[in-house]
């Protein structure tokens, strides 16, 4: 409730709660547009630095807002991994985005797939729940952005992440190997088809 003007007793301070993925930054007196940086001020406003910053018309007190800024922690990170199901098939271009603050997504580049030859590029998928991210070998990274896992807890915010660019022999490249006899004997049998 209100306080007595001419007394700062009551004033207890503030504690900055930064909510997950962000930290406190700082404490500021806001008058008007005006923000003022409160020095010495941790995540907790104490009572004595609420009651020195108090605004004041002439001696007597008056209304004060105190702001506290958040900013996104750098220290709360996930990683996107990209790799291919089996090597010998097929590769990636890119294998890791590392360090990225698990409020946004920026920073995923993506990957490209690359088969081998006599294989062929199968699609994208997430692994854990294998799903379908894209049939493209090299889809952009918005089509990794919007697959990546969120938090168990923290449902906006986004988790470790693996893509795996799943590849198989390419049934069109095939050969066929043919046996011929000359005169004189045969040959069992007389081709071996459709091999890869």
């Amino acid at each position: 409730g209100p306080f007595q003007v001419l007394t700062s007793d009551g004033i207890e301070g503030s504690k900055a709660e930064p909510a997950p993925g962000y930290r406190f930054k700082a404490w500021y007196k806001t008058v008007g547009d005006i923000d003022t940086p409160i020095t010495g001020a941790e995540a907790v406003l104490s009572a004595t630095l609420a009651k020195e910053y108090l605004e004041k018309d002439g001696t007597l007190f008056a209304d004060t807002d105190y702001t506290a800024e958040f900013e996104a922690d750098p220290n709360q990170t996930y990683e996107v991994s990209y790799v291919s199901n089996d090597e010998t098939m097929g590769t990636v271009t890119h294998d890791l985005d590392s360090g990225l603050q698990k409020l946004s997504t920026d920073g995923v580049q993506g990957s490209k797939a690359e088969a081998k030859p006599g294989y062929e590029f199968v699609g994208w998928f997430r692994d854990g729940d294998n799903a379908g991210v894209s049939s493209e070998a090299d889809p952009g990274a918005a089509a990794f952005k919007a697959q990546i896992n969120k938090d168990a807890e923290h449902t906006d915010l986004y988790a470790d992440t693996k893509f795996v660019a799943k590849f198989q022999p390419d049934n069109s490249k095939q050969y066929n190997v043919i046996y011929t006899a000359k005169e004189g004997g045969t040959v069992d049998p007389t081709a071996n088809e459709g091999i890869q």
